[in-house]
C-alpha cells in the first residue's frame, strides 16, 4: 500500500493549525453564539438544539474579536520575554476572554502529549458552563484533530494523547484534582468562597516550568478585597504576574444605535471627550447605566480604566476622570512643562512593609514618580543628592521635600552634605498654612485636588497605573468632629481598606507642601503671556522683578 503524501498546502495547512491558535480557532474550534442573531436558518430550532448536551447544531467558529487578539498579543509577549505566562486579567462583563483561554487551553492540550490543565471557576454554575463549552468543543472538532472524550462521572476530558482537561470549583474537594497541571484558568477569583484560602491551595499546584500558562481573571469588587491587593502587587512589581486590561468601549459589541433626537448629557460628553467614544457606544452607555442604576456600578462592570474597575460607592477625593485625563495628557505629551517654573521633589521613604517613593513636579506636569520595594536610608540619599547636584531636564531641582517621620536621617545627612538650602523637613501631622485644614497632610491633599481641577486638563502626570490607583485610593475628606477643621481619614485607614499605604500618592503631595520661589512668578508670566499682550514688555519686566524682591 502506498503512503500518501500530503501537498506543499497542506503541509503549509499542517503548520499553521500546530503553530497559529488564531488560525486553528477559527477554521477548527466551535463555540456556541452568544446572540441568537448570530445563527442562519431556523433560530429557534438550532437555539433548541444548542440546549441538547451532546449536541452540535447552530455552533459557530470561533473567529476572535479584536480584544480576543490582544489578550492572545499578550500572551505571546510574556512567553517570549519570561518563557511562560502569568496574567492577571482586570476585565470587563462579557467580553470573551474566558472563552479564549479554554480555546488556547484545548488547542494546546490537542497537541501536547501529556499536558494538564486545570480551570477553577467561582461557583457550580460557571464550572457546569465550563465544562459544556469543553465537551462540546471536542465534540465539534473534525475527526483528524486529537480527539477527547469525557471520563464517567467526572469533570474531565481524557484526550488520546494522553492530555487531561479538568474543571472544578473554588473550595470544593476536587479543586484541586491532581498534584500539580501545566495550564491552569482561575475564573472570577474576586468572588471565590475564602479566596485567601482557595488561591492559597490551588495556585501552588500551577507548574513553574518553561511553557506553563497561568490565567487569574475577574471582574472586580471593590477595593481592600484580596483580589484588589493582589491586582495592586502586581501593579507595583511585587511579583511574577502581569496585568492585562481592555477597556468595555474596545468589544465592538457594546454599541447601540440610539433613536433620532437623542442626546448625551453632560457626564457621557465628557466621558465621550476622553476615550473618543462614538454615538452609539454613548447610547449603549446610558441604556446600561439606567439597567444598573448608578453610574459608580456601571463603572465597576464595565470598567474604561482599571482604577473604575475598583470603584465603589464611596466617593474618593480627587475625579477618576480628572485624573485620567491627566494620565491621557502625559501619555500624548501635550502638556510642556513652564521653563519658568521651579522642579521639585517629593519624597516619602518607606515605613515598614511600605515602598519608598519619589515625584518630581515642575509646575502643571508631574513629570515622574519613582518606586523602590527596599531602600536603605544611604542610598536613598545618594540618590537624592545626585538629583540635586545634577541638571534634570535642563535646569537644577530647587527643591526637596522629605516626610520628617521615617526620613530624619535621610534629611540629617543631606544637609551634612551641604544640601541645607533644598532640603526640607515636612511633618504630615505639623500645622498647616491654612488654617481651614486639620494639619499640614490634609492641606497638602487639598493642593493637589486645586491641581488637578474637576477635569485635568490643564496638567500632566505620567501613564502609571500605580500612581493613579493610589490617587484614587484617597476618600474624600471629613469634618474633623467638634471644629470646622478639614481632615483626611487616617493613613492606617486608607491602608486597611487599600491594602497598602498609597506611597506614591504621599510623595506627589509633598511636592505641595510650602510654596517655592519661582512657582508664583511662573504663574504671573503664564497669566501675563496669555492676558497681558496690550502691556508693553518693560512694564511686565518690572512687575516680576517686584515679586521677585520679595
Amino acid at each position: 500500500m502506498t503512503a500518501m503524501r500530503l501537498t506543499e498546502q497542506e503541509i503549509e495547512i499542517h503548520r499553521r493549525l500546530v503553530t497559529d491558535y488564531e488560525f486553528f480557532a477559527r477554521h477548527i474550534q466551535k463555540i456556541e453564539p452568544k446572540d441568537l442573531t448570530e445563527l442562519d436558518g431556523d433560530v429557534l430550532a438550532q437555539y433548541d438544539a444548542l440546549h441538547g448536551e451532546d449536541s452540535i447544531a447552530g455552533m459557530i467558529p470561533l473567529v476572535p474579536h479584536p480584544g480576543q487578539k490582544r489578550l492572545l498579543g499578550f500572551r505571546t509577549a510574556m512567553l517570549a520575554e519570561l518563557g511562560l505566562v502569568r496574567a492577571a486579567l482586570v476585565k470587563p462583563r462579557q467580553v470573551g476572554w474566558s472563552t479564549i483561554i479554554q480555546g488556547l487551553a484545548n488547542w494546546l492540550a490537542g497537541k501536547t502529549p501529556g499536558m494538564k490543565i486545570h480551570i477553577v471557576s467561582h461557583n457550580a454554575e460557571s464550572t457546569r458552563k465550563f465544562l459544556r463549552r469543553a465537551r462540546k468543543m471536542a465534540l465539534a472538532a473534525p475527526p483528524t484533530v486529537t480527539p477527547a472524550k469525557q471520563v464517567e462521572n467526572s469533570k474531565e476530558l481524557i484526550f488520546a494523547n494522553g492530555a487531561s482537561y479538568s474543571i472544578a470549583t473554588a473550595g470544593s474537594p476536587d479543586s484541586v484534582r491532581s498534584d500539580s497541571f501545566h495550564f491552569g484558568h482561575f475564573s472570577e477569583e474576586a468572588f471565590w468562597p475564602d479566596p485567601i484560602a482557595s488561591t492559597g491551595a490551588i495556585i501552588p499546584a500551577l507548574s513553574d516550568g518553561v511553557g506553563s500558562e497561568g490565567y487569574r481573571e475577574s471582574t472586580a469588587q471593590g477595593r481592600g478585597t484580596p483580589w484588589h491587593l493582589f491586582i495592586q502587587e502586581c501593579l507595583a512589581g511585587e511579583n511574577r504576574w502581569k496585568v492585562f486590561f481592555d477597556p468595555w468601549f474596545a468589544h465592538p459589541k457594546y454599541r447601540l444605535q440610539p433613536p433620532e433626537g437623542w442626546r448625551p448629557d453632560e457626564e457621557a460628553l465628557e466621558a465621550q471627550r476622553l476615550y473618543n467614544l462614538d454615538m452609539a457606544q454613548l447610547y449603549w452607555r446610558a441604556m446600561k447605566i439606567k439597567d444598573l442604576r448608578a453610574l459608580w456600578m456601571f463603572k465597576q462592570e464595565f470598567p474604561a480604566t482599571i482604577d473604575e474597575a475598583f470603584q465603589s460607592s464611596a466617593s474618593t477625593l480627587y475625579n477618576p476622570d480628572a485624573v485620567t485625563q491627566a494620565r491621557k495628557n502625559g501619555r500624548l505629551g501635550i502638556i510642556a512643562p513652564d521653563a519658568h517654573a521651579p522642579i521639585i521633589i517629593g519624597c516619602d521613604p518607606a515605613r515598614t512593609g511600605d515602598r519608598t517613593a519619589l515625584a518630581i513636579r515642575q509646575g502643571s506636569v508631574l513629570h515622574e514618580v519613582r518606586r523602590w520595594p527596599k531602600m536603605d536610608d544611604m542610598q536613598l540619599v545618594g540618590i537624592i543628592a545626585n538629583l540635586l547636584t545634577n541638571p534634570y531636564k535642563g535646569q537644577h531641582i530647587k527643591k526637596c521635600f522629605i516626610d520628617y517621620a521615617i526620613g530624619q536621617g535621610v534629611v540629617s545627612r543631606l544637609r551634612e552634605l551641604g544640601f541645607f538650602m533644598q532640603v526640607q523637613a515636612v511633618h504630615f501631622a505639623e500645622a498647616p498654612t491654612d488654617p481651614r485644614f486639620l494639619n499640614k497632610r490634609a492641606e497638602m491633599f487639598f493642593s493637589i485636588r486645586d491641581w488637578l481641577g474637576d477635569s485635568g486638563l490643564l496638567v500632566s502626570i505620567p501613564d502609571d497605573e500605580a500612581l493613579a490607583a493610589d490617587l484614587l485610593a484617597i476618600p474624600d475628606f471629613l469634618q474633623s468632629i467638634g471644629s470646622e477643621k478639614i481632615k483626611l481619614a487616617s493613613k492606617d485607614e486608607i491602608k486597611k481598606e487599600y491594602g497598602r499605604s498609597p506611597d506614591l500618592a504621599d510623595a506627589v503631595a509633598l511636592t505641595f507642601a510650602y510654596p517655592v520661589m519661582g512657582e508664583r512668578i511662573a504663574e504671573l508670566q503664564q497669566f501675563a503671556r496669555h492676558n497681558l499682550t496690550h502691556v508693553p514688555g518693560s512694564e511686565i519686566a518690572k512687575l516680576m522683578s517686584d515679586f521677585e524682591a520679595r
